[in-house]
């Protein structure tokens, strides 16, 4: 059995990702929007996340297809995706705020 990460790796190529990324985020921006809270709204959200991810990683492992050893791996995994998120994030933040005339 290949290990999480290369199984992570082959099983979502960038695009079918960004797909899902932009699904998940026209499920939650109605959410935030209507907060009067939109940073504890925001916070909630990547909580959330976090939890949905090690859920997904749960079934996978009640179902057989890791190991308890691969846990490590896919946090790691789920690290360095976050820290992707950010990068792409930000630079996604920054194109909307001169578009939209928030900054100059």
């Amino acid at each position: 059995m290949d290990d999480i990460e290369t199984r992570m790796a082959e099983g979502g190529d960038r695009e079918t990702i960004i797909a899902m990324v932009s699904e998940i985020h026209r499920a939650i921006v109605p959410f935030i929007a209507q907060s009067p809270d939109m940073p504890k709204a925001m916070s909630m959200a990547i909580a959330a996340s976090g939890m949905f991810a090690g859920s997904q990683f749960a079934t996978l492992l009640t179902m057989g297809f890791v190991k308890e050893r691969d846990t490590k791996r896919a946090v790691d995994t789920v690290g360095r995706n976050f820290r992707e998120g950010v990068k792409v994030g930000k630079r996604r933040a920054e194109r909307v705020a001169h578009s939209e005339g928030w900054v100059q």
